[in-house]
């Protein structure tokens, strides 16, 4: 007898883990947590292969995100921590075989994070969950075909079914299941990206005519400006695990920028304080010392100096100009 599902990932219970401040984004540390995600769920050879295929002419596009290519040429690396991380996720080597669905009551599985669900590999066979029971059981690729397609066959409209997919499946895999829904006789293809988007697509519609974005890669060369905008928001649940992890909702970021300034990098910040000062006495020293053939300006004249030596009235004749001393 099936026990009771929780419908939704479960609310993690311990706080988030505070580690060290990384102090870079990108760089040979992107490179390490690369190349140490793709070995570990790869393997060293598969990594190398498929990572050496991410969005070049001939492999394939990267399943992370949708962000442009060059159309004209393509590095060795076209792609970012994250795309690396995705495309490990996809070519994983773990297995979810139907010893796995036999150990695993759906009960407990659905106590489970997705990371750690996802973390369990791809599915080996097609695996039926029957009514009441607790378990997934292994069932023939032709019983599942039949099953399916007598579902089909009792709805009373082919736009009572929905043909869900996931945005990171293969352009292939893609075309050859909308030609399978459209053949049914419906259009409903939903997919992961379209649930997701759907708000944004809807206001760009009545924006600008077009429900996805219109930006080129080539847009970011010729641009003479670009902002970025984002937003934190966090789970009411999560607010109560901020203070104890040592962090102050009640500050602003420059508050915190300050902090920092004058804790962790004091030192730092008195330096540079220091370089300039340096510097700017330099600038100084240099603007007063003379040298022959170099015409100079006298400060105090200048502001010294009376209105009849600066102005100079004068009465010239018709079409005579007036004769100025160089």
């Amino acid at each position: 007898m099936r026990k009771t599902v929780t419908a939704t990932t479960p609310l993690e219970e311990e706080p988030p883990k505070k580690g060290r401040t990384s102090d870079s984004a990108a760089g040979m540390p992107a490179i390490i947590s690369t190349v140490k995600h793709g070995i570990s769920k790869m393997g060293f050879i598969r990594s190398f292969t498929n990572l050496s295929r991410v969005n070049r002419f001939g492999g394939f596009d990267c399943p992370g995100c949708a962000w442009p290519d060059p159309d004209d040429k393509r590095t060795i690396a076209e792609f970012c921590e994250n795309g690396a991380k995705a495309v490990a996720d996809e070519a994983t080597r773990k297995r979810a075989d139907p010893s796995f669905w036999s150990k695993w009551k759906v009960s407990e599985l659905s106590e489970k994070s997705d990371q750690w669900l996802n973390e369990q590999g791809r599915l080996t066979h097609p695996m039926i969950l029957e009514e009441g029971s607790d378990y997934y059981e292994e069932v023939s690729w032709q019983d599942a075909f039949d099953l399916i397609a007598s579902k089909l066959s009792e709805l009373q409209s082919p736009n009572q079914s929905i043909f869900y997919t996931s945005g990171r499946t293969s352009n292939e895999a893609a075309f050859l299941w909308q030609l399978l829904a459209r053949r049914f006789g419906t259009n409903n293809l939903p997919d992961c990206s379209n649930m997701c988007h759907e708000s944004s697509g809807v206001a760009l519609t009545e924006s600008i005519g077009i429900g996805k974005g219109t930006v080129k890669l080539d847009d970011f060369e010729k641009s003479e400006l670009i902002i970025v905008v984002g937003g934190w928001k966090y789970k009411p649940e999560l607010l109560k695990t901020f203070s104890s992890i040592g962090i102050d909702l009640s500050t602003t970021n420059t508050h915190e920028i300050g902090k920092v300034l004058y804790t962790d990098y004091i030192h730092l910040f008195q330096l540079s304080g220091m370089v300039l000062l340096v510097a700017m006495i330099g600038a100084i020293v240099l603007t007063f010392r003379k040298r022959d053939g170099i015409k100079r300006q006298s400060y105090f004249r200048q502001i010294s100096r009376e209105r009849n030596e600066g102005v100079e009235l004068a009465d010239p004749k018709n079409n005579e100009g007036v004769k100025i001393d160089v």
